[in-house]
């Protein structure tokens, strides 16, 4: 077995060998992958020794983060269970498997479990139990455009990026005969403070747990600090200790099907990707002052890291989100502030940037961006009206960084 990389999606190959085509084209699809940075294990590669393929299969199956099944008459024939049993013994092995762990937990294993139709083949040849009409299935061509799909499904990018969540629009009520007012819009009341409050930010967190890597990609931080004493219970820093990393992840601020690192010290409690170069790294820290903070990582293109506006507004206010719910209770007034650190590599764009192989660095002579921490609003407005204040850190956040030429 090949050791993966640390940062790599795994992927399990399930196919029949119909023809010596075929077995070609799925070498051909597996070799794409793997210049994608995906690490599959196929049996080609495992071939040179005396194997016993179901052990094989029970081995890797389960622990790989998805499943291609690929599809072809006789992959249909051995997923539906027909055909002579003597016929096809290793796939049936692999189905077997498959089709026992779809059993034993559907939620769990429907989006791990991916039917790809090559060229030449057809949706039928899916075997049923994958519900191959009801569920997503991969038309591929056997180059880097042809698997876009299948790779952006195995690496988390949708191609269209969901927007912030906006507030509920303020409705005026009119009164028969009387002239209807203008309607107005809430917002968030912003109170400028004379000198900015002391923040911790990700660089200075990483001091608390040293076991932290030392090089990250361009990360976007966000951090509520209390304007006032507000500082926190040692009971109440043990009892997140616990469920600080299952709250992250259901969150979506990180993975936990990854390698994630938790730390806890007398002044912080925090939980972080331990590879943070993975594109669903992040993570999250609550010390003792009463500071909580959030991080994610940036969307990552050919080079670099892109600042695609839509996603940094849908960052922030999850975070946000996320750090005002979590408990105990927010002080009466907080202040939200962003960075991103480090941002020799980042640069603003729009989605398409991401696969472009060319991209100026504008910010390749500073090192962090970080606003100003002197801007209040009460925890009411925050919880309230947080999509207002994601919209304006996030303008604030991008000014700092030059417009890109078009």
């Amino acid at each position: 077995m090949v050791a993966p990389e640390p940062d790599a999606f795994t992927a399990f190959i399930a196919y029949t060998h119909d023809s010596q085509q075929h077995k070609d084209d799925v070498l051909a699809l597996a070799t794409l992958l793997v210049h994608n940075g995906v690490q599959v294990e196929l049996d080609q590669w495992a071939e040179g020794r005396r194997q016993d393929w179901y052990a094989w299969a029970l081995e890797h199956i389960p622990a790989s983060d998805y499943t291609i099944i690929v599809a072809s008459p006789q992959c249909k024939i051995v997923g539906d269970g027909r055909g002579p049993a003597t016929e096809n013994r290793g796939a049936r092995a692999e189905m077997a498997v498959i089709r026992d762990l779809l059993q034993d937990d559907r939620a769990k294993w429907l989006p791990r479990l991916l039917p790809v139709v090559l060229p030449g083949r057809d949706v039928a040849e899916i075997p049923l139990f994958l519900q191959p009409r009801a569920a997503d299935h991969y038309l591929v061509e056997l180059t880097n455009e042809g698997i876009e799909d299948l790779l952006r499904t195995i690496y988390g990018e949708p191609r269209v990026l969901r927007p912030a969540l906006g507030q509920r629009p303020v409705f005026s009520q009119r009164v028969p005969g009387a002239v209807a007012p203008p309607p107005r819009t809430a917002e968030p009341s912003w109170q400028v403070l004379p000198d900015p409050v002391e923040v911790l930010w990700r660089k200075d967190l990483e001091a608390l747990a040293r076991s932290w890597p030392s090089q990250w990609p361009g990360t976007l931080e966000v951090h509520l600090v209390p304007v006032a004493n507000a500082r926190i219970s040692m009971s109440q820093l043990r009892s997140l200790e616990h469920r600080l990393p299952v709250y992250v992840a259901e969150r979506g601020i990180l993975n936990l099907h990854a390698d994630v690192d938790t730390f806890s010290g007398e002044e912080v409690v925090r939980v972080s990707s331990r590879d943070p170069f993975r594109t669903d790294g992040g993570g999250m820290a609550v010390l003792r002052s009463g500071q909580r903070s959030a991080w994610m990582a940036l969307p990552r293109g050919q080079i670099g890291e892109v600042l695609i506006r839509d996603d940094v507004v849908r960052k922030i206010q999850l975070m946000l989100s996320a750090l005002a719910e979590l408990g105990p209770g927010l002080p009466e007034v907080v202040v939200p502030t962003v960075g991103i650190d480090p941002v020799g590599l980042v640069r603003r764009g729009e989605v398409h940037d991401l696969t472009s192989n060319h991209a100026s660095m504008p910010m390749s002579g500073s090192s962090v961006v970080r606003l100003r921490a002197d801007q209040a609003v009460s925890s009411a407005d925050l919880v309230a009206m947080t999509g207002q204040i994601a919209v304006e850190l996030a303008e604030q956040l991008l000014a700092k960084f030059p417009a890109p030429d078009r």
